[in-house]
């Protein structure tokens, strides 16, 4: 059976960024992948598995890196929604002091995965955020600017 190009072509990006020593995803490309995995996107159901898979599978272990414009407008995110003016914390934020310190003391994101949220036909992007300590957290921002935490956080155990 012919593969279809898009599913092609996608496989093929994800192939070149492995490829070039992780080689960043734009925040466009971020987009457009998310879109090639929904509904609006892959119309087979199988081929949409497929490229979630092949994502996955050739995945660096930290994640993938995404761009520097992309990496400022994640940290201006998580600040803007997390922190007042001022700089204490705001009333409604979800994070614990963990999280907190996370993102005071931010280094980087990586691109890890998509997250489906509920029933939808949409996914949303999961960016691991990480500290200089190598401490980190797994979340999504979604269209309501409200952040979804995704994974237990993650502290760097020191070697023995």
């Amino acid at each position: 059976m012919k593969k279809n190009k898009t599913l092609l072509k996608w496989m093929g990006v994800i192939d070149e960024k492995v490829q070039y020593v992780n080689a960043p995803f734009s925040e466009q490309e971020v987009i457009y992948f998310r879109k090639a995995i929904g509904a609006s996107g892959l119309k087979c159901p199988m081929d949409r598995r497929e490229l979630v898979n092949h994502f996955h599978n050739s995945m660096p272990e930290e994640g993938y890196n995404i761009t520097a414009d992309h990496q400022a407008k994640g940290i201006k995110y998580l600040l803007d929604n997390t922190f007042k003016k001022n700089g204490k914390p705001r009333k409604n934020n979800i994070f614990s002091d963990f999280g907190l310190s996370v993102i005071s003391d931010f280094k980087e994101f990586k691109f890890v995965g998509v997250h489906r949220p509920g029933y939808s036909e949409f996914y949303l992007p999961l960016y691991k955020c990480i500290s200089n300590k190598g401490d980190s957290f797994t979340y999504t921002g979604n269209v309501y600017s409200m952040i979804v935490i995704t994974e237990i956080y993650t502290k760097k155990l020191k070697a023995a």
